[in-house]
């Protein structure tokens, strides 16, 4: 059986963002003491409700009660549709969905009657907000595109941030997860129109995002779009949304069965949620450090976990999550043949899943409750249970869930002597074990294909704002591009034939453009690898090994040539990419600066330094800018007349750049460029032309600034480079 992956994994609808606020709920109440008129007596009561929307439902029924009597008796309609929007969020929030669709029907229904546009779309969003919490994701996701033409049709921008995002969520429940980020894309694009990308949405749309690349099994561009969140929230110090962010990547890790590296995100987590009593947010903690014990096979921390989870998820009357409490602690039960245990809990989840009418919670009770039969041998029991999991889960496209219950009901069906029906069951179980066995194999060929569609796209959000740092906002450039041709068709009258062949005359000259570039980068970085590997290199660490043979020096010998042949590799390897993980450069320049010294009368002494706020492992840069000023630091900076060489390389990050500085303690540049003249080598610098080129074409292509300084010092040279980076 696979893990559970639907434990507040990923995201939840953050339709609004409620936070208690004692000091304006103190001023409300003085407020009351005062003399008011009906309408602002209502509105103080509605103020008050949402005050404690978030956790505190009986206060919020109180003062609903209170606001729905007297907005009745005024015939204060916009003050009653308010209070039932309230008392509706609340009672959904404590999962009973059937009651909060009620109460926001009546919300619509009132608003429709009144021609009230913007609460009527308010009610819209709030149905398709329920109907999300319940599993029904269809008519979810009626109601949030019905809530989208209605923030259009009264110029509602600011809403339709909510709104666009709110279907974003919907297709991603349906797998959906490209619409889905077209959604969220939207979204992205009015919160820069409107100036607001450093607020919250911005980083619940980041999150967001994330979570449709970690649903194709992208994890390198998940990761990245959560750490863009990450930032943000930690600029706001919105603690929330940092435990969030922080619980995600920790799910990244899981998914990759990097186990303890989840488990030092999720702790982190864990200790943000509690130090602000966020009760929702150590659920998922604890459920989400439960699936990582289970894949270190520790299982009785798991279930003591889960445990914890179960606690504070009774505490706050949260059906819907102890619904995901009892399977998971029953899944577990099940690993470790406590059926007894199990079933108890199996009993509780499909009880509650029914009541609320989660159906895709019902799918798993009614899976685990058949397999738990069916290891009681009370067959006729276990069928009945593994065909109703096996016709919910066909409903809710769960084909992991249909494999396994085909698989159970296999063996069911022969235990009971219907081989025929036991040999249907076997088909459908192995026709998904290849569909799914493919679709796994498929996953990192699926991941290429959607980042070379992202890199075809990330250039139009760059337009929108030089600080938010988006690369892949994934707007068709194609289309765009159609698009704008059709709008000047229209002011100017031009034909559609006259628009086409224009477009297509721009399209082939940006193709050419773009492949004059492409040919500009594959001669510079064959540059790049004849200035990292030049002759005369090759040729003197040849003249080494020569000598080491020829005076019997066999064990030095292989020693240089393992160093060289590492080198030689390292180099091939990592002039391919246009970026490269910092721990790859790094064990690059240390084998290059090893081999030199090996060949030195004088060797000299090195130091790769990297700062704090680096992680080498996730940051990328572009390689082998420092190799070519290290040679020249070796070859002229430091020569056989320096007694104590120094060569000191410092990785360190600054806003949006990697700084690398190369320094060392020799002649300096005047002098270096002196000896130079006196041996005739009046050649212009290779290290330095080659790197002006190669920057030069790096910014025309990834639309980044990067730089480097030379820079002479009392005593030797410093070189700083200002890279762009990105994680990886």
């Amino acid at each position: 059986m696979k893990n559970l992956f639907f434990l507040f994994v990923l995201s939840c609808i953050p339709i609004f963002s409620f936070s208690q606020n004692q000091p304006k709920i103190d001023s409300l109440k003085n407020l009351l003491k005062t003399n008011l008129s009906d309408e602002k007596r209502v509105d103080v009561w509605n103020d008050l409700a949402f005050e404690f929307k978030k956790n505190d439902s009986s206060s919020v029924a109180e003062y609903t009660q209170k606001a729905i009597s007297l907005a009745k008796k005024i015939n204060y309609i916009e003050g009653e549709i308010e209070a039932y929007d309230h008392i509706g969020w609340a009672t959904m929030m404590g999962g009973d969905y059937g009651k909060a669709i009620q109460l926001f029907e009546k919300s619509y229904k009132l608003a429709k009657m009144n021609d009230l546009k913007l609460d009527e779309a308010i009610a819209l969003n709030s149905l398709g907000v329920v109907h999300w919490y319940q599993g029904d994701f269809e008519s979810s996701l009626e109601y949030f595109e019905k809530c989208i033409e209605a923030y259009k049709a009264i110029n509602s921008t600011k809403n339709l941030v909510t709104a666009y995002n709110n279907v974003g969520l919907v297709q991603v429940k349906l797998g959906k997860n490209e619409e889905a980020r077209q959604f969220y894309f939207k979204s992205l694009e009015i919160q820069l129109e409107l100036k607001a990308d450093k607020d919250e949405n911005m980083a619940m749309l980041y999150n967001n995002i994330g979570v449709t690349y970690v649903n194709q099994s992208n994890y390198k561009k998940g990761i990245e779009y959560y750490l863009m969140a990450l930032r943000i929230q930690e600029k706001l110090d919105n603690k929330h949304g940092m435990a969030l962010n922080l619980n995600n990547i920790g799910v990244i890790h899981n998914h990759q069965k990097n186990y303890k590296k989840a488990i030092q995100y999720f702790n982190q987590s864990l200790k943000i949620n509690q130090k602000i009593s966020h009760k929702k947010g150590l659920t998922m903690n604890y459920e989400n450090l439960s699936d990582a014990y289970v894949g270190l096979n520790d299982l009785e921390k798991a279930i003591n976990l889960l445990s914890e989870a179960l606690t504070i998820t009774e505490k706050i009357g949260d059906k819907e999550g102890l619904v995901k409490n009892y399977i998971s602690i029953s899944n577990i039960y099940i690993k470790q043949q406590k059926f007894k245990n199990a079933y108890h809990f199996l009993e509780k989840s499909l009880r509650l899943s029914l009541e609320l009418g989660t159906e895709s919670l019902t799918t798993y009770s009614y899976l685990y409750l058949g397999i738990v039969y069916y290891h009681w041998e009370e067959f006729t029991k276990s069928k009945d249970y593994l065909n109703n999991a096996i016709q919910l889960a066909r409903k809710l496209n769960q084909p992991e869930s249909i494999q396994t219950g085909a698989d159970y009901l296999s063996k069911v069906e022969s235990s009971l002597g219907n081989y025929q029906a036991a040999y249907e069951a076997h088909l459908l179980f192995k026709e998904l074990s290849d569909s799914l066995f493919n679709q796994e194999k498929s996953k990192q060929i699926a991941s290429l294909e959607i980042q070379y569609e992202t890199e075809k796209k990330e250039q139009q959000i760059a337009t929108l704002s030089q600080e938010a740092q988006i690369k892949d906002l994934e707007l068709n450039l194609k289309d765009s591009e159609l698009n704008r041709y059709i709008l000047i068709m229209t002011i100017l009258g031009v034909s559609l034939i006259v628009l086409l062949f224009g477009g297509a005359i721009a399209y082939l000259i940006n193709q050419q453009k773009q492949l004059k570039l492409q040919q500009q980068a594959q001669n510079m970085e064959q540059k790049m690898l004849r200035a990292q590997m030049n002759p005369h290199f090759i040729f003197n660490s040849m003249a080494v090994i020569q000598d080491f043979i020829l005076q019997n020096h066999a064990e030095e010998a292989v020693l240089y040539l393992s160093q060289f042949s590492k080198l030689t590799r390292q180099v091939l390897e990592n002039s391919r990419n246009d970026y490269i993980r910092l721990e790859q450069e790094i064990s690059m320049l240390k084998s290059y600066l090893s081999l030199q010294n090996l060949r030195k009368q004088n060797p000299f002494t090195y130091e790769v330094e990297v700062s704090e706020n680096l992680d080498a492992e996730e940051v990328a840069i572009p390689p082998m800018f420092a190799q070519p000023f290290i040679e020249n630091a070796i070859e002229h900076g430091l020569d056989d007349s320096i007694n104590r060489g120094e060569i000191k390389i410092k990785f360190d990050i600054k806003g949006d750049h990697v700084l690398l500085s190369i320094q060392d303690n020799g002649v300096g540049i005047q002098e270096a460029t002196q000896i130079k003249k006196n041996k005739l080598e009046d050649h212009e610098s290779l290290a330095t032309k080659i790197t002006e080129e190669r920057i030069n074409i790096l910014r025309r292509s990834i639309k980044k600034n990067i730089s480097f300084d030379i820079q002479s010092l009392a005593q030797g040279t410093q070189v700083i480079f200002r890279l762009p980076y990105k994680f990886v």
